[in-house]
């Protein structure tokens, strides 16, 4: 209860970059960038035109009241739409400087053409604020940084989603939607809410009826729903206590604590009802049941707990915390099973010993056809392998944080339209450097900074592209009386210089140019947005333009950064960093079956069954999904220490058979079928089932997770039953 307790302590934390550890290299640059440039949090509406475009009297005069009444919104720095669009021009011998739509203009039809020839011709407006056709528009409501961010979140989604309400019974012929990084950010901490609150119910649901229906006795179900319920509280107290805050990926933890826990306990429960069924006392059966499952379930637990807490070589803090908890859960349940089970179950009256529905029929079948058949079997697994390894080299890495949340999130299928519909959502940024403070005045600098935003605007997928040459050379038009010969950059610095002085001393109270210059005038942004690509799309044309840099422009090199580029590479390095950890894991748990079998050479064979099943899961993967996402890097490392459980109970009752019992190994081969072989197809199920429940999240990172472990802990069944047992005949033939 004092563990549990903890629970209280527990917060949901809302930002997508938790996913990031502290030393990210892409993490890094994108908080000096941010450190250097105004932040560029946002909120966005979106609005669409049934019919038409937005460029009416009615449609324009509602943007711009929406406009207005979107500074509600607390925390907000700034807004920019079509029509507060700082638009310049020039009259007579003055530049004029104005939002580019006037509600109070006395011809507003006059004033809705002249604003759509204007911002139809814009390329600071066009599918930025735009769509091409001017049937969508946006407005993006810039936020400053303030106080405890979860709450800020939390506080302005609440306000964006009421206004949002309110426009839509106002203003019924327009189309609302909400996207932006605060509405991201925001719909992480309702995925990991969602997952809480949906899918442990449903795992708490299914545990008792194939409990119920497998041990077929309600007492035993409950004692063994009470032990795993009780180590899942535990570990998510654990978790409070220390200071954990829970995300999209730490949900899936008492999930997986809760079916881990089921094994070992229908192992325990299984043998005391075998044994009871053989003439024991239900004391005796009792002892005997844990007299022959206390090593297995100690080594299989502490194994499980390793390949978990082997996740803390990933480079990503969620998936550690995610190890940690369930590790912590793993460990704590494992003395609930050797302690409390027993003592529940032995209340139990003599006259009331639940007896096993299942004869074992099946299974003696299936022993028999292993023996029979071994030489097949074990080719069949080399061909499956074999074909896994085309499945694999097909995968492909995929972090699109966008594409983490289900079609059944609001946010998913908002942000989806922007990208039908008006703009693209991934963004690379290059803080362009000049060398010196104002030396983005230089006409050479801006001049090279011109030629790499023409190149980054003819790459593929790429939407739309900001820089300060395009403002530039429109200030040089305008003070040329708007003549087209001078849309160009002016010659000199201190042309460049004193335009710039002069819009911003034009700009609205609020706005300025520190979003896209730094305060020094030493280094600018250029931001290029794309749309409908991978993560791979985004790495490529990150390192085309890189190269493009150090090939042209050396002086004015910058690596790309933003939160999309962060995000396409976190898988990239968490697999990195998951080879020491996987491999770590692999040397432990190798080292306790060495010492626990007393065998190099069945400690050697143990490893075929336990590494198999991830290689084949990832095969299936690779021909049937093809994309795989941030969670892939430690399914091999969790599912590692899983598959060791049903393993170690093969292999231990298998050497128990042939050591203490003097079987020859078909026989020991079908004595373990007998004694063990329910309790693995049942745990097994259980297990596949359980994890199938986490992969039905609308949350990619549990959903990928709990896919590719149940596909894994799918192949093993297999591979200790199918596998293992031709593997043992081969290897352990009798000395005549």
């Amino acid at each position: 209860m004092l563990l549990a307790a903890g629970m209280l302590q527990l917060e949901f934390n809302s930002d997508a970059r938790v996913f990031f550890g502290e030393n990210n290299p892409e993490r890094l640059a994108l908080e000096v960038l941010e450190a250097t440039y105004t932040p560029n949090r946002n909120l966005v509406f979106v609005i669409a035109v049934p019919s038409g475009d937005i460029f009416n009297p009615r449609d324009l005069t509602a943007l711009a009241e929406i406009t207005e009444a979107a500074w509600q919104i607390p925390h907000t720095l700034r807004i920019d739409s079509i029509t507060n669009f700082v638009h310049s021009y020039a009259s007579g011998d003055e530049l004029i400087i104005e939002p580019l739509f006037n509600p109070h203009a006395p011809d507003l039809v006059a004033e809705s053409e002249r604003v759509r020839r204007i911002a139809l011709a814009e390329p600071e407006l066009l599918n930025r604020l735009l769509s091409t056709d001017g049937t969508v528009t946006a407005i993006n409501v810039v936020m400053f940084k303030s106080g405890d961010q979860r709450a800020v979140v939390k506080q302005i989604a609440a306000v964006a989603r009421e206004l949002k309400q309110q426009w839509q019974a106002r203003y019924p012929w327009l189309e609302f939607r909400l996207s932006g990084g605060v509405m991201a950010d925001m719909t992480f901490a309702e995925a990991s809410q969602r997952d809480m609150v949906k899918l442990v119910p449903i795992m708490g649901l299914l545990t008792f009826i194939a409990l119920l229906v497998g041990l077929n006795s309600l007492v035993a179900t409950g004692a063994t729903i009470l032990v795993i319920v009780a180590a899942a509280g535990a570990a998510l107290g654990f978790a409070g206590w220390v200071g954990m805050v829970l995300n999209g990926a730490t949900t899936g933890a008492p999930i997986s604590i809760m079916v881990l826990g089921m094994a070992s306990c229908v192992h325990i429960v299984l043998t005391w009802m075998q044994q009871g069924a053989s003439g024991e006392s239900v004391h005796n059966a009792l002892l005997t049941s844990m007299k022959l499952n206390s090593s297995p379930i100690i080594v299989t637990n502490v194994t499980t707990a390793i390949g978990f807490l082997c996740l803390n070589f990933s480079a990503s803090p969620p998936l550690r915390d995610l190890g940690n908890i369930v590790a912590f859960g793993v460990i704590y349940g494992m003395i609930l099973h050797l302690s409390v089970l027993p003592a529940l179950i032995s209340y139990i009256p003599a006259t009331r010993l639940p007896r096993i529905r299942f004869n074992g029929a099946f299974l003696m079948r299936l022993a028999d056809f292993v023996i029979d058949y071994r030489k097949a079997l074990l080719s069949v697994f080399v061909v499956a392998v074999i074909l896994s390894g085309f499945g694999v080299s097909r995968i492909v890495l995929d972090d699109d944080y966008i594409r983490y949340f289900g079609d059944s999130f609001e946010f998913r299928r908002d942000t989806e339209f922007v990208e039908q519909r008006l703009s693209g959502l991934n963004a690379l940024q290059f803080s362009v450097p000049s060398g010196r403070p104002g030396g983005i005045f230089e006409p050479t600098y801006l001049a090279q900074l011109d030629a790499f935003s023409d190149w980054l605007k003819a790459q593929p997928n790429v939407v739309y592209v900001s820089s300060i040459t395009s403002l530039l050379k429109r200030l040089n038009r305008n003070m040329h009386g708007d003549n087209e010969d001078y849309h160009r950059i002016a010659p000199t610095p201190e042309h460049n210089a004193q335009y710039l002085l002069l819009y911003e001393l034009s700009l609205p109270e609020g706005y300025d140019l520190n979003s896209s210059i730094d305060v020094s005038r030493s280094q600018t942004v250029v931001t290029a947005i794309m749309h409908h690509v991978s993560s791979r799309d985004i790495r490529l044309l990150g390192l085309a333009a890189e190269q493009w840099l150090r090939d042209h422009t050396p002086a004015l090199y910058a690596p790309a950064t933003g939160l999309s580029v962060v995000f396409a590479y976190v898988s990239e390095r968490n697999i990195k960093s998951m080879i020491w950890g996987t491999s770590l894991a692999l040397v432990l748990i190798s080292a306790i079956l060495l010492v626990v079998l007393r065998s190099v050479k069945f400690g050697l064979i143990s490893l075929l069954p336990n590494l198999i099943p991830a290689w084949l899961a990832f095969g299936v993967w690779g021909f049937v999904m093809v994309n795989v996402n941030l969670a892939s890097s430690v399914v091999t490392a969790m599912t590692l220490g899983i598959v060791v459980d049903d393993t170690v109970h093969v292999l231990m009752k298998y050497l128990r058979a042939r050591r203490l019992e003097g079987l020859a190994p078909p026989a020991a081969i079908r004595k373990v079928f007998h004694n063990v072989g329910f309790a693995i197809v049942l745990t097994s199920v259980a297990l596949i089932a359980g994890f199938l429940v986490l992969a039905s999240s609308d949350f990619a990172i549990n959903q990928h997770v709990g896919l590719l472990c149940a596909i894994t802990i799918m192949a093993a069944l297999f591979a200790d039953l199918v596998l293992l047992p031709p593997l043992l005949l081969i290897v352990d033939k009798v000395k005549q």
